[in-house]
């Protein structure tokens, strides 16, 4: 049954932002709409709030845009790892991704981003970018956080439970409409001794339920 399905996408649509608005100041709403449609939001946003609803999880990564739009990408939680201090803030975060056959990971840490290449088995430093953030340019979008669990929690294995009862109750139901539906016959006749054992036992068995069979010799 397609229940999970139905309820991620309910969450999902009525959780997509449509826009900003700030009282009394139209030039940063009108900049963030500016950013937003540079990086194809509109399309973006709805797919990670689906990967956090199922996933638990999906991160939001800020770098380096052109003619002053930065760029912003959402991942789901593959291949991320994220560290958090004492107080429950982001401390670090490392990704790993591959480009064809060769891996690659960007290491987000407050102020820079490291960025590597395995090569020969070993990581090696590509390039460091600078920027002036105090904290690592990656901020986590998490399902249902609680204090103790930042992993999040997903949806669909809440539902999982209620969606499996469901299965086999419409499975049940789809097995009796088919023998209730075929019609109810009656067997008659000499010869019924021999249908019901030997090799017309397997007969029987294909039409058990299905048929009434009357005394040998009834007319």
């Amino acid at each position: 049954a397609s229940v999970p399905k139905l309820a991620v996408d309910v969450l999902a649509e009525a959780l997509t932002p449509e826009g900003y608005t700030l009282d009394g100041n139209e030039e940063i709403p009108a900049k963030l709409r500016r950013w937003w449609q540079a990086n194809n939001l509109d399309t973006v946003v709805h797919l990670a709030i689906l990967d956090a609803l199922v996933k638990r999880r999906a991160f939001w990564i800020v770098g380096n845009g052109r003619a002053g739009v930065p760029r912003i990408t959402a991942h789901g939680p593959e291949g991320m790892g994220v560290a958090y201090d004492h107080m429950g803030d982001v401390a670090e975060v490392v990704r790993r991704y591959k480009i064809g056959q060769d891996e690659f990971a960007a290491h987000y840490l407050p102020g820079r981003t490291v960025y590597q290449r395995r090569t020969q088995g070993q990581w090696r430093v590509e390039k460091s970018q600078e920027h002036r953030a105090s904290r690592p340019a990656v901020v986590p979008m998490v399902n249902r956080v609680r204090l103790a669990d930042e992993h999040g929690r997903s949806e669909i294995e809440e539902l999982a439970g209620v969606s499996d009862a469901a299965s086999r109750t419409l499975t049940n139901l789809q097995v009796a409409q088919e023998l209730l539906s075929m019609p109810v016959r009656y067997l008659f006749g000499e010869g019924l001794e021999a249908l019901v054992s030997g090799q017309g036992k397997s007969m029987m068995d294909l039409y058990m339920g299905r048929m009434i069979v009357g005394p040998e010799g009834a007319s």
